[in-house]
């Protein structure tokens, strides 16, 4: 497995590889988990599975599903674990580090923006971790994926009352509302998102928000610049990367008629530990 470079607390770490996935798990990720178009475990069986699942399993089956996709569980091969850990133990606490670094995004970053009445939107939820923070902020959470099995497993790791967990197509948000949403916000979303597909999703947040609404949205700052995985294996299990410049960005979200548009380091908001910290957010006015 290729190393992997992580921020901790600030400092640039490289991480190593610890342990090695075995072929039943590499098989499996190819067989499960694999997109052309990046909707990784978007098999429409999967939610069928975890519903018809007993529940008491349904927390472990949806640990062990989102450890084929490259999106979650990043460290279960590296160094950040001792080895004398099971793999059970090892998703566990990858489970545990994501609800605590998206309880963290959430109280540092999107509090301020939280209101008892809103209905928030958030984009690309994956398993549902800052989704659940942030309902108990607001009256209601959609929380949209392209994926049908991330959504299946996010209803089991982080399921509530107020949350809705929605499927959206490729560039378009159909299932939400005109005029409904009172906030929408992305993580560690649209750095993997074709430019296309960015630009088509800035003109959906202006239809889905409500006049006066905002927008937050984390990416990553630097040349505009697309980067892809080459080969028919690799390029069905391994995420694309996005980069942004100020102006592309911003250009964008006015093409898309927002206001107010602003791009702001983390760090000048607060310390977050993850690699978060180190980036970018973009935010706007409807």
């Amino acid at each position: 497995m290729e190393r992997e470079r992580t921020l901790v607390a600030g400092t640039a770490r490289e991480w190593k590889p610890n342990r090695m996935p075995s072929p039943g798990w590499r098989l499996a990720r190819l067989l499960i988990a694999s997109s052309k178009d990046h909707a990784f475990l978007d098999r429409g069986w999967l939610p069928w599975m975890m519903k018809c699942s007993p529940r008491r399993l349904r927390k472990g089956l949806a640990l062990r599903l989102l450890s084929l996709s490259p999106h979650y569980w990043m460290h279960q091969w590296l160094d950040y674990y001792p080895l004398e850990l099971s793999r059970r133990q090892v998703l566990q606490k990858e489970y545990e580090r994501n609800l605590l670094s998206r309880r963290e995004l959430c109280d540092k970053l999107l509090r301020r923006y939280l209101r008892p009445h809103m209905t928030a939107l958030d984009f690309g939820c994956g398993p549902g971790f800052l989704a659940k923070a942030v309902s108990g902020h607001v009256k209601h959470v959609l929380a949209v994926d392209v994926s049908r099995g991330v959504l299946a497993c996010a209803g089991a790791l982080n399921g509530a009352d107020n949350i809705r967990y929605l499927v959206n197509a490729a560039n378009d948000l159909a299932a939400v509302a005109d005029a409904s949403v009172d906030l929408v916000y992305s993580f560690a979303v649209i750095q993997h998102l074709r430019k296309e597909q960015t630009a088509a999703f800035f003109r959906e947040f202006a239809r889905v928000l409500r006049p006066g609404g905002q927008g937050v949205i984390h990416f990553i700052l630097g040349q505009s610049a697309v980067h892809e995985h080459e080969g028919w294996e690799v390029g069905r299990v391994e995420v694309r990367m996005a980069s942004f410049s100020e102006t592309e960005i911003t250009g964008l979200l006015r093409q898309a008629g927002f206001r107010d548009v602003r791009v702001v380091p983390v760090a000048s908001l607060c310390a977050i530990d993850d690699n978060i910290g180190a980036e970018h957010l973009v935010q706007f006015r409807r």
